[in-house]
């Protein structure tokens, strides 16, 4: 072989090198930009990750329609939106992206949410690890389990993943409706809540 020859062919495969490594550090350069991204999402406390609610109802133009009922507040949460019953309060963590339902009325703003304080508790989880029976509430697909206690309280949870966020739900009904249950089973209005989850 030549020496014309060598240099051409060292010169392709230097050439071939160095593509790599301008294409792997443009990917690598690329990627930390959207961790960096997602971290600054997930910083704890931060108020401009914590859920609002809409004083009117309106439907979100970006989402697919959604029928809403002119008696139904709107929740807009970290990427999603659903519709619960107007005359239910709505309690929202400080602490994390959790928010939980009151059926009796009361609103409660930016508590620091340790354990359920009321009968409808939504948790946002990184990971979904449920068992139950599959059901489809409107669009969306959910796992459902409903427990009996020895005195009769009664405790369902639905686990449901929509467009990238985990639900994990729970309603809880007692006989004495103590604290963070309810003597009223409003299980149907919470598969409601789930079907409008956009």
């Amino acid at each position: 072989m030549d020496q014309r020859n060598k240099v051409i062919i060292f010169g392709g495969v230097g050439l071939l090198i160095l593509a790599v490594v301008f294409v792997s550090l443009f990917y690598i350069l690329k990627s930390s930009k959207i961790t960096k991204v997602t971290q600054s999402a997930n910083v704890p406390n931060s108020l401009s990750r914590l859920p609002s609610v809409a004083t009117t109802p309106s439907i979100v133009s970006d989402l697919s329609p959604t029928p809403v009922l002119s008696n139904d507040k709107i929740f807009k949460g970290l990427g999603y939106t659903l519709n619960f019953p107007n005359n239910w309060g709505l309690l929202t963590c400080n602490n994390s992206n959790n928010f939980e339902f009151d059926p009796s009325g009361e609103n409660r703003k930016d508590i620091v949410c340790d354990s359920a304080l009321k009968p409808v508790t939504f948790l946002i989880v990184n990971k979904l690890n449920c068992s139950g029976e599959p059901i489809k509430l409107g669009d969306n697909h959910a796992t459902k389990t409903k427990t009996l206690s020895d005195n009769g309280d009664i405790s369902y949870r639905w686990c449901s993943a929509v467009r990238g966020t985990n639900f994990d739900i729970s309603h809880r009904v007692s006989q004495d409706g103590s604290r963070a249950t309810s003597k009223n089973d409003f299980s149907k209005e919470v598969e409601q809540i789930i079907s409008s989850i956009k």
